[in-house]
């Protein structure tokens, strides 16, 4: 029970805040300092209540001290990010006022529609601003989120994406989900929607268990290789477009970040085990499954074989896989600092653009028509947001709102990475948008919403005391 004297003290603080859930967290940490107090007046002989008095009045005005901790303890707003992640968004925009302004594109988006350019401009324009639309609205909608509420959930979210994988990878009637908003065939798989989740629970998890006890660490890498299993599983079941589909680019996100995630979780402070043994356990395990991957499953199927090697020598296979490495090379060959370059064109002079544009290739798209400056200056602003990200990351006081924001990091860092290597014919061909400048699309709202719980996390670093 408190004393009237503190009670009335704490009340006039936590009048001051206006963020009403950090009040309980404040008061325990003055209530804290006003018994220091009080100890010291007891132990010169005072009586209990006058020393509680005492202690209280000393601790100064409250009303000064609440504005005070209302200044420290108020939502943060991380402007260099939204700036940065703003200027993407708008190099997106005007590459796609590029694209609908350009008739090789129109011709290329025409025949993809059966030849009616107008229903394919008005469906592009359409799922343009329905795309923005849920990306900012799930960008609000997970900055205002508060993410501490998730974690005690990890394992729950965790098993309900496993379930969800599974269930969509055996009883799905299609390879994909579409979706039909004015452009046919828009396609989305069941990895994405389940990754962010993933991402997010596996934080929990890591929060949770990953403290050096052997049995909770086993707990994690079989929950991750489960993941993974049901991934591959999906993965398994797209027949031969395996290494384009938009699942292979998520999968081999999610191992990478897992792997990332794991080791930061061990060389952490809270990690009590055998650091060094640990790490050895975890790189072996994951170089022995990726070798197993690749002897029993990529060898005897020659087509992977081959499509990889399309990638070192696409001109063995000019009609086929390798055919849109030689295009990229030939476009970017022709490519100039400033402006549109050369490209490529067929013997009737008509310019040609690299299938899927406005997507996949729209980096080798900015680099013909804008010039090398135009794709220097996209990898700068990604960079520089990704350092962003880091820099932030390190301001984080909570151990779980620092998982989930590296996780962040990470997986966006390696869509760019993917993205750009794959533009300039270093990387297999996948289904891998630029982040935030591809058109449209499910990675777009995805990579928006994960955005906005980075954000979200900043916005309460300075809210939550307590730590893990």
């Amino acid at each position: 029970m408190l004393n009237k004297h503190t009670s009335e003290f704490l009340r006039n603080v936590c009048n001051q805040i206006k963020y009403k859930k950090i009040h309980k967290d404040i008061s325990n940490e003055l209530i804290m300092h006003i018994d220091e107090i009080k100890d010291e007046y007891i132990k010169k002989g005072m009586p209990e209540e006058e020393a509680v008095k005492k202690a209280v009045e000393q601790m100064g005005n409250p009303i000064e001290i609440g504005k005070s901790l209302n200044k420290t303890h108020k939502p943060k707003l991380e402007w260099s990010i939204i700036i940065l992640v703003g200027m993407l968004i708008a190099a997106g925009v005007g590459v796609l006022f590029s694209l609908v302004n350009d008739a090789a594109f129109l011709s290329t988006l025409s025949i993809r529609i059966n030849n009616d350019l107008s229903v394919s401009m008005k469906g592009l324009i359409k799922l343009y601003l329905l795309y923005t639309s849920l990306g900012i609205s799930f960008l609000l909608a997970f900055y205002f989120l508060d993410y501490t509420t998730l974690e005690k959930y990890s394992l729950h979210i965790f098993l309900a994406s496993i379930a969800f994988l599974f269930i969509t990878s055996y009883f799905l009637p299609s390879e994909y989900i579409y979706k039909y908003i004015g452009i046919k065939d828009v396609r989305f798989s069941p990895v994405s929607i389940a990754m962010p989740f993933l991402l997010i629970s596996f934080s929990g998890l890591l929060t949770r268990w990953m403290t050096g006890n052997r049995g909770d660490s086993l707990k994690i890498f079989g929950l991750g290789a489960l993941a993974i299993l049901i991934c591959l599983i999906h993965i398994s079941r797209v027949n031969n477009v395996i290494l384009i589909h938009e699942s292979i680019v998520n999968t081999f996100i999610l191992i990478c970040v897992f792997l990332v995630m794991i080791t930061i979780a061990i060389i952490d402070k809270r990690f009590k085990g055998n650091k060094k043994l640990f790490l050895f356990y975890t790189y072996g395990s994951v170089v022995s499954s990726v070798g197993g991957f690749l002897f029993f499953y990529v060898r005897p199927r020659k087509y992977l074989v081959e499509r990889l090697m399309d990638i070192l020598n696409p001109s063995t296979d000019p009609t086929s896989y390798g055919f849109i490495y030689m295009c990229i090379k030939k476009v970017l060959y022709g490519s100039k600092m400033f402006g549109k370059g050369d490209g490529v064109y067929f013997n009737n002079g008509e310019r040609f653009l690299v299938p899927s544009s406005e997507s996949d290739f729209i980096f080798t798209y900015i680099v013909s028509t804008f010039g090398w400056i135009a794709g220097i200056a996209i990898v700068i602003i990604a960079l520089v947001t990704i350092i962003r990200m880091l820099f932030t990351v390190k301001k984080i006081h909570s151990t779980y709102g620092k998982y989930i924001m590296s996780s962040i990091t990470i997986a966006f860092s390696l869509q760019i990475a993917a993205n750009i290597l794959m533009n300039l014919g270093m990387f297999p061909l996948m289904e891998a948008a630029l982040p935030l400048i591809s058109y449209g699309g499910v990675s777009f709202i995805i990579n928006m919403g994960l955005i906005g719980l980075l954000l979200g996390i900043y916005r309460r670093k300075d809210l939550i005391l307590s730590t893990e």
